[in-house]
């Protein structure tokens, strides 16, 4: 039905339900009348308000006093042209169940943290290895400041370890660090026999791996599970974390300044 012709209809019936009630013709409330249309462009009566909700957890409201920790969970093999946000991902503060959040489909994240102290967070995400991010505040205290973290999935363990000439193995830990800003060389303690092998890429729109110490993301693989925490360090200054628990079986995602 035509907008005018479909107007004229709703005030031709409730001038006849006015008319006709058991009140004796009691006109309409004005407060519960709707209001006459006076622009073309007006959305139908009684519609909905025109701005929709928020489109993603970054348009939310801000965090207060906490710190606000953003940023994108990413399939091993996203690029640019084919990405893969690992959405449904769960992060969850270790000793505080309380501040939790899952990434959207597209795999970015917003979380609210506790700016006193670091905070390390649990990721579980269906058919991915599990990981564990370390989270120091004075890495994310400038305006802006942004994670990119990567999830290898279970089944592609064995595949992609391959392209980097070592075997895959389910029992050893992995560590992953992304680097915010010029890539620095970084090194693990105690040293291991045979020598740490590790890989770099330049970010999150590169997924050729090559061998070496400096890089935006560096990763260390199959290094055998201790119960100590290994020592981060480079010949550069970096703020993060230096102290780095790992575990069998799992990733340890580190960020650093």
């Amino acid at each position: 039905m035509p907008r005018t012709s479909w107007v004229l209809a709703a005030v031709a019936a409730a001038i006849a339900g006015a008319g006709c009630g058991d009140d004796g013709g009691t006109a309409i409330d004005a407060a519960l009348a709707d209001r006459p249309i006076d622009s073309l462009t007006d959305p139908p009566i009684d519609a909905p308000p025109i701005d929709g909700p928020v489109d993603a957890p970054t348009d939310a409201a801000g965090c207060g006093t906490d710190l606000r920790f953003v940023g994108e969970y990413l399939d091993w093999d996203s690029t640019n042209a084919n990405f893969i946000g690992v959405g449904g991902a769960t992060f969850t503060v270790v000793g505080d169940t309380n501040r939790t959040a899952t990434t959207s489909p597209n795999g970015s994240l917003l979380m609210c943290l506790n700016p006193a102290a670091p905070s390390q967070l649990t990721i579980g995400a269906g058919g991915y290895i599990n990981a564990l991010m370390l989270v120091d505040p004075a890495v994310f205290a400038p305006a802006g400041s942004r994670f990119a973290a990567r999830a290898l999935q279970s089944a592609m363990g064995t595949a992609q370890f391959a392209e980097f000439g070592v075997t895959y193995n389910a029992a050893f830990a992995n560590i992953l660090v992304y680097k915010i800003g010029a890539p620095i060389p970084l090194t693990l303690s105690p040293a291991i026999n045979p020598p740490q092998q590790t890989f770099v890429s330049d970010g999150a729109n590169d997924i050729t791996w090559s061998a070496g110490d400096t890089g935006t993301f560096t990763l260390f693989p199959n290094r055998p599970f201790s119960a100590a925490p290994l020592t981060l360090s480079s010949t550069s200054a970096f703020t993060g974390p230096t102290s780095i628990p790992i575990a069998s079986g799992r990733f340890t995602i580190v960020v650093i300044r």
